[in-house]
């Protein structure tokens, strides 16, 4: 290439290429050095000018009363590419000492208990034969990267648990069957229900950031004999997710 010293033109003259840096590395990679574009820069004392080489790059340079023939717009244009090269190379070192973000925080997102309706005051749904499900809630923003533990809680009010079905509804409409306990006993929650509180299986939910993403959950009477005649509620629910941001 017109205006660079080759390795062979180098050793023709007694002269050897030792970089001193990995920016010298990079840079002369790129090809910003040339016979014309360095500045003078420190050699040893008592060196020819022949003899006297970049400490940058190890290739010989042109010192500054030299370059003070050359015309102007060339100086400018070979110190300005000197400079981007330089950058360049500095930002290439930057950017390959860096190391990939690592969720560590502890976080605790949550559905607050409210009534099904998603109102702070209720009497709760009757609970049929068929599917009763509460209003659709959803989180608010959560910075969660992954879940480590999850439940929810349901507040009912009705005599037989074991007659009951219940699911929770994901953002992306699929649903998780709940296991409700077999005892009716529990701690007060509302307006005359029972919480009873069930694990969720942490790989199978997705992420509660996305604010816009709806949540529900489903109940359902397993005896038909109450189909027409609803002996119990669904008073309200709750849901918490635990992970690291």
């Amino acid at each position: 290439m017109r205006g660079f010293l080759s390795c062979d033109e180098c050793a023709k003259n007694g002269l050897v290429y030792r970089p001193r840096s990995p920016v010298a590395i990079i840079a002369r990679r790129f090809g910003c050095f040339s016979r014309a574009n360095l500045p003078a820069w420190p050699w040893a004392e008592g060196q020819s000018d022949i003899g006297r080489q970049s400490v940058l790059t190890g290739h010989p340079t042109r010192t500054t009363t030299d370059a003070r023939h050359e015309p102007a717009e060339l100086w400018m244009r070979t110190r300005l590419r000197t400079a981007a090269c330089l950058l360049v190379a500095f930002l290439l070192t930057a950017c390959g000492g860096g190391s990939p973000y690592t969720a560590s925080i502890h976080e605790s997102c949550k559905i607050s208990l409210l009534y099904a309706n998603g109102f702070a005051t209720g009497t709760g749904t009757p609970i049929r034969t068929t599917l009763t499900e509460s209003a659709p809630r959803h989180f608010n923003p959560c910075p969660l990267q992954n879940i480590t533990s999850a439940s929810v809680a349901l507040c009912l009010d009705h005599p037989q648990i074991s007659d009951l079905t219940a699911q929770l509804r994901l953002p992306d409409n699929s649903t998780l069957s709940l296991t409700l306990p077999t005892t009716v006993s529990g701690p007060a929650c509302l307006t005359g229900g029972t919480l009873f509180n069930v694990p969720l299986p942490a790989n199978r939910l997705p992420l509660p950031h996305s604010g816009s993403g709806n949540w529900t959950v489903g109940v359902t009477e397993t005896d038909e004999t109450y189909e027409s005649n609803p002996r119990g509620f669904l008073v309200g629910w709750s849901m918490q997710v635990e992970g690291l941001k």
